[in-house]
């Protein structure tokens, strides 16, 4: 969860006054495998300030399902949505970025 927390870090400026959606996945690696909700927000606020936040919402009944969001929040002027994508061997976090309308 701490790339992904750097990628919308890292990503977040880019193109700010445009429409781009921008997507990234990362393989989960040691503890990020077993990683339950709340470990997951610690590890994303660990790297975001989550006091400028807004409209962060958890789905907890998304843990375990392919491709759907999990954590979604606004900040800086995108939406972010954070989700889970399974492979037949290893299972990785994506992030979706796109502007506020």
């Amino acid at each position: 969860m701490q790339s992904i927390a750097e990628f919308i870090v890292n990503n977040i400026d880019i193109n700010i006054n445009a429409r781009e959606v921008l997507h990234h996945s990362v393989m989960q690696n040691g503890v990020e495998m077993d990683m339950g909700l709340n470990g997951m927000c610690d590890e994303l606020l660990k790297v975001i300030d989550g006091n400028k936040m807004s409209d962060f919402t958890l789905f907890p009944e998304n843990l375990g399902i392919q491709r759907k969001k999990i954590i979604t929040f606004k900040w800086r002027g995108k939406i972010c949505e954070i989700g889970e994508h399974f492979d037949t061997q290893r299972t990785y976090f994506w992030v979706k970025m796109s502007p506020e309308i």
